[in-house]
């Protein structure tokens, strides 16, 4: 016989897929992803055989030319396929698979045939170990993980990554950004599988980081999933886990119990410590969002006990990235503490979170720790310690040129101003907070922003208005005689309704306050931002409207409704969804709409028992036992109260 075969050196592919057409979903969309993704060369009919060649000359040339040929053994393939296959290999490969170039993968039951019937096959049945087939199947097909070809990211592509990473440690992600795109374009032109992981891994972080862009930087983690090496379980589990993270931030529960449910098996099968912690510590935090502080903190208490034993023994980026897991475990700590009104522990906790964020050199963290800090302090009525933990903060962000959390913080400040009736700085400092919105493209903030903004201004003239009325009695009185001094205040005294009444009216009508709500208005109208337009239209109805224009207030209200619906149909959140179904009924509520009002919170209520929601349920029985208190119905106001 002819030897039709190439040299081992001399192989075009190292795999021809053989399959029914019956199977091509499965085959295609995730066979041959996670083969190509471990850096193997595979060759199928779809995209490899030549557009009008006889197809069993082109599995010929593709069993010849293939170090291994892979059967996929289902009821259809060994239906329709296998005649074909078997004469083509009866001419091509050794009969007793000496070399083992030949192997059988039944993905659904069948009866093998006679010629390969003796040959071990690899079993992707449904109810099979599929981790324990993938690692078979890579062996078989001897992925070469120690080939540098396809191990180590292109040169072209790995200076961008190190110009990304440079730039993240410095915490500027904003300028990271567009390196990491460009390094992107590059991975997806080169088709190189590790290079392809790493760049959406480092743009998913730089997204979240420096935009808060979670739905973006969740496409990113859910493609570098897909992609992933089947055998790099290090790499796997950094983007389970901030799949995870996007996924409990967004409020989909189910999803992310799914996720650290894979990121566990993960972590045990690895025996690694560094694993274990992380998957712990998404698992901690989803305890934490079901409510259940008890559970989340002895899973935390074990991660942290974990991260510190590996503490002895690591050096330089690892180093780096367990004490950023600790401090991640304390922040979590503290935010629990916090809930449950301990004060004093939230405080402690966030110092060591801030500690660790400061030993790693994490400002942007460190800056976040901070605003929490100074936040409990607020919430404890220590304003001076919350007002120096803000103005720290934002110099950590001033530091690292980040604009969104400069106006964060720059936030923070300013309505802590406003709680002390400074208002000037108060007004200013909201507007800074607007315009670094902007600068860092967030509409949506930028819009909040401008509306506090005017609400600020409007009290602060309406303070303004109030004390000058006030000065304006005092020097009046200076010309009443003492002894008519009682009945002086006290005529004043019946009219200060009057007066007040005058001055928010003025307020109401006044030109620089309307012109801020404008012009959050215009740029939620042009960005397509429903929710945010809403909360505008009900500031104005609210704030700049006269309470006895009933009819201008009321379609104000509607108005709301109808964009909070829109953006209702657009979100993606179960989360998300809950609050805008409890946010319309209670403004049903207010419009009189009874039937509508309790249709609407009952549909937020399902919606958050659907996903575990507990703070969204508490939220929605509380809501309900309002209801019912205003509708005289005390048995089920109690029972909702309860519920709580």
């Amino acid at each position: 016989m002819v030897n039709l075969m190439p040299s081992p050196t001399e192989f075009e592919s190292d795999v021809f897929i053989s399959y029914s057409s019956r199977d091509k979903g499965w085959v295609r969309g995730e066979l041959l992803t996670a083969l190509e993704s471990a850096g193997l060369r595979a060759f199928i009919d779809f995209r490899d055989f030549k557009p009008g060649a006889p197809s069993i000359k082109e599995m010929e040339r593709g069993i010849t030319n293939c170090r291994k040929t892979l059967l996929v053994l289902t009821p259809a393939y060994i239906e329709s396929e296998w005649c074909e296959i078997e004469s083509v290999m009866l001419q091509t490969l050794s009969p007793s698979n000496r070399d083992l170039r030949l192997i059988p993968l039944l993905k659904a039951t069948c009866e093998k045939p006679l010629r390969i019937g003796a040959l071990t096959h690899i079993d992707f049945t449904e109810s099979a170990d599929h981790d324990l087939a993938w690692q078979q199947l890579l062996a078989a097909l001897e992925a070469a993980s120690d080939d540098p070809a396809r191990t180590e990211i292109p040169p072209d592509i790995q200076v961008q990554l190190d110009k990304a990473e440079h730039l993240t440690k410095e915490d500027k992600h904003t300028e990271a950004l567009p390196i990491l795109e460009h390094a992107l374009a590059l991975a997806e032109n080169s088709n190189h599988p590790l290079a392809r992981v790493k760049v959406r891994l480092s743009l998913a972080h730089a997204l979240y980081d420096a935009r808060d862009d979670s739905r973006g930087a969740e496409g990113h983690y859910r493609d570098a999933l897909a992609l992933v090496p089947v055998r790099n379980s290090d790499l796997k589990r950094r983007v389970l886990h901030g799949l995870g993270e996007m996924l409990l931030f967004s409020g989909r529960i189910d999803e992310a119990k799914a996720v650290a449910t894979a990121l566990t098996d993960l972590a045990k099968r690895s025996g690694k410590k560094n694993e274990l912690a992380w998957s712990l510590i998404l698992q901690g935090h989803l305890e934490q969002q079901l409510g259940l502080h008890a559970n989340a903190t002895e899973t935390l208490d074990e991660a942290i006990r974990l991260l510190l034993e590996l503490a002895l023994s690591l050096e330089g980026e690892e180093a780096r990235h367990n004490t950023s897991a600790l401090a991640t475990c304390y922040l979590n700590k503290a935010v629990m503490r916090r809930e449950d009104g301990n004060f004093d522990e939230a405080l402690s906790y966030c110092e060591r979170a801030e500690q660790q964020h400061r030993t790693s050199g994490d400002k942007l963290d460190a800056g976040k720790a901070l605003l929490f800090r100074g936040e409990i302090h607020c919430a404890n009525a220590e304003w001076e310690k919350g007002f120096e933990c803000f103005r720290s903060a934002l110099g950590q962000f001033l530091d690292i040129s980040n604009p969104l959390w400069m106006a964060r913080a720059a936030e923070r400040i300013a309505r802590l101003n406003a709680t002390h009736e400074h208002w000037k700085e108060a007004v200013e400092g909201m507007l800074a907070a607007a315009a670094g919105a902007k600068e860092a493209g967030h509409a949506g903030e930028q819009v909040h922003f401008l509306c506090v903004a005017a609400e600020l201004l409007r009290q602060w003239k309406i303070s303004a208005g109030k004390d000058n009325v006030l000065r304006q009695i005092r020097k009046l009185a200076k010309d009443v005689p003492e002894a008519e001094q009682g009945t002086f205040y006290a005529a004043w005294t019946g009219r200060m309704d009057e007066s007040n009444n005058a001055v928010e009216k003025a307020v109401r009508e006044d030109a620089e306050a309307r012109d801020l709500l404008d012009r959050a208005k215009n740029i939620a109208e042009r960005a397509h931002l429903h929710k945010h337009l809403a909360n505008c239209l009900l500031d104005e109805a609210y704030q700049a409207t006269a309470e006895a224009d009933v009819e201008a207030r009321r379609a104000l209200v509607t108005q709301a409704v109808e964009l909070l619906k829109q953006e209702l149909r657009s979100s993606q959140s179960p989360k998300t969804q809950g609050e805008l179904m409890g946010r319309i009924s209670s403004l049903c509520y207010e419009l009189g709409e009874k039937e509508e009002t309790m249709s609407w919170l009952q549909r937020a209520g399902k919606t958050f028992e659907k996903v575990g929601d507990v703070h969204g349920l508490a939220n929605f029985y509380g809501s309900l036992g309002e209801i019912n208190r205003m509708l005289g119905r005390l048995d089920e106001e109690i029972d909702s109260y309860r519920k709580v």
